[in-house]
């Protein structure tokens, strides 16, 4: 943090806020270059509050855009996936054989985009790369993805259904998948509540409960919001107010 704010001052040629110091270090987690070209761009465009500032994002594309196509490909997969994943969960979230799938990971990882992670887990190497090869599959191309990578993790935790409630709520909700993102919210709350982890709970209920409200009216409809409002109630009333968690897809570590 001290060398993230020494750098910040050479390059704002002042002292930084400690609050702009604090979301800097969170953003860049200290990378030389990134501090210094966010540190730029807030000083150009006044946008400090940007996840991947416009420099950045220049920046890492610039980098991607050096990759061979099936690289490319394959990082803008593994960012979809939004956690650190293994061979397997590509080789059953896209149609490549195990050798492509290597060869491509083995770019990725020489070009220092992912490193091991432990086991066969593999991840990347700081969260904008993944951020930024997130942000540049268009909506078509990462809804489909979710799809494929939602009904992947369902035969990886197909005699586990609640290892990986979480994430596969995360991606059903990113496919459109609003009935299935519901009920795999309400395993996830449920294994929460367990853990009496009830702050986590709650938040995967309202999730739950403002998937549902989008759905189209009916007493199907009405009849699961009941039921999700009362499950909510209990917890609520049992620890009082519980503030509402941020449901992210790509920010992995929160599932």
């Amino acid at each position: 943090m001290e060398e993230t704010a020494s750098l910040a001052a050479q390059v704002a040629t002042r002292k930084c806020d400690p609050a702009f110091l604090s979301g800097l270090y969170e953003t860049t987690k200290g990378n030389h270059l990134f501090v210094v070209e966010s540190v730029r761009a807030s000083l150009e465009d006044h946008e400090t509050n940007r996840s991947v500032p416009p420099r950045v994002q220049a920046v890492i594309s610039s980098r991607l855009a050096q990759l061979s196509p099936s690289a490319y490909e394959l990082a803008g997969i593994a960012a979809a996936i939004g956690r650190p994943f293994s061979i397997e969960l590509l080789a059953k979230g896209t149609d490549w054989d195990e050798d492509s799938i290597s060869r491509g990971l083995e770019e990725l990882w020489q070009r220092r985009i992912i490193e091991r992670e432990g086991g066969d887990a593999y991840n990347f190497t700081h969260e904008l790369l993944r951020d930024v090869a997130y942000a540049e599959l268009n909506p078509i191309r990462r809804r489909s993805l979710h799809r494929r990578i939602a009904r992947s993790l369902e035969e990886l935790y197909a005699n586990d259904s609640e290892g990986g409630s979480g994430w596969l709520a995360a991606h059903h909700d990113a496919a459109g998948m609003a009935d299935q993102a519901i009920h795999q919210c309400l395993i996830a709350a449920s294994v929460a509540k367990r853990r009496f982890a009830d702050a986590e709970a709650a938040a995967l209920i309202r999730r739950a409960l403002r998937l549902c409200r989008d759905l189209p009216e009916s007493a199907k409809r009405s009849n699961e919001e009941l039921t999700l409002l009362v499950t909510l109630g209990s917890v609520v009333t049992t620890h009082g107010a519980i503030p509402c968690r941020k449901w992210a897809i790509h920010t992995s570590a929160d599932w």
